[in-house]
């Protein structure tokens, strides 16, 4: 897998108050965000699903993260499907800007500060907000996963109350 240096341009999408780059090769498609529909007993992280083409997609929301709410889905919303080597899902956001080529120099590991967090880009001359980049392998947590899995499994075979 390509290692962060590697990894010079991002699709930059605003999900919440964030600002997200996500490494364009993770990146498969950006689509119109429909309502998705609930997913009883989902980690808050998850927003519910989407049927896409035929194919289930878990769709996460990093406004949800840590209690945040999110405002209603509009027209300029849009899912972004991001593909790891462990897993797929749609990445609901508010609006995508596009593709950016970030320098070395841009870049503040963050993860030399507290573990885990990721890394901090500056904006091209001019912008105030930073875009935040975090691996997208690592957005839902190993217990986030394993409670997906089971409201899935729930879901599934009618067990949801």
């Amino acid at each position: 897998m390509a290692t962060l240096e590697e990894r010079r341009t991002i699709v930059v999408v605003h999900c919440g108050d964030l600002r997200v780059g996500i490494p364009v090769d993770t990146v498969r498609k950006v689509v119109a965000a429909p309502v998705p529909s609930p997913l009883p007993e989902a980690p808050a992280i998850v927003a519910g699903l989407l049927n896409l083409h035929g194919t289930p997609l878990v769709v996460v929301d990093l406004a949800r993260r840590g209690g945040g709410a999110r405002e209603a889905i509009t027209l300029a919303s849009r899912i972004v499907v991001v593909e790891t080597p462990s897993q797929s899902f749609g990445l609901l956001c508010e609006a995508v800007e596009g593709a950016r080529a970030i320098s070395d120099r841009d870049w503040l590991a963050l993860d030399e500060i507290v573990p885990g967090t990721g890394y901090l880009a500056a904006g091209t001359a001019g912008e105030e907000e930073l875009i935040v980049l975090r691996d997208p392998g690592t957005w839902l947590s190993a217990s986030d996963v394993e409670d997906l899995k089971a409201a899935i499994d729930r879901h599934h075979f009618g067990l949801v109350s």
